[in-house]
């Protein structure tokens, strides 16, 4: 997913001091989605299957993004001390 506000969701609902939590998910499917591109067109020499598979993962994408976060606001964390781990 490319958009402005992908960072965004990340900051907004990430505990302070994490950082990005989803970064290194994205960075595969940066390096995974086109060797599965090229499969696809190798097999059936079009490029139909590959826009289809695409398309069929950001309507997955935007259903998951409705349901997991039907608002996007910020959440107030409980501060625990540097160095303790939050149960």
């Amino acid at each position: 997913m490319s958009s402005p506000s992908l960072n965004l969701e990340d900051v907004t609902v990430s505990e302070p001091g994490l950082g990005d939590g989803r970064g290194g998910i994205e960075d595969v499917a940066g390096l995974v989605a086109p060797a599965i591109t090229g499969v696809l067109v190798d097999q059936t020499g079009l490029f139909d299957a590959a826009f289809a598979l695409a398309a069929g993962v950001n309507i997955l994408g935007l259903v998951g993004w409705l349901l997991m976060l039907p608002q996007i606001a910020p959440i107030q964390w409980i501060p625990t001390p540097r160095g303790a781990v939050a149960s």
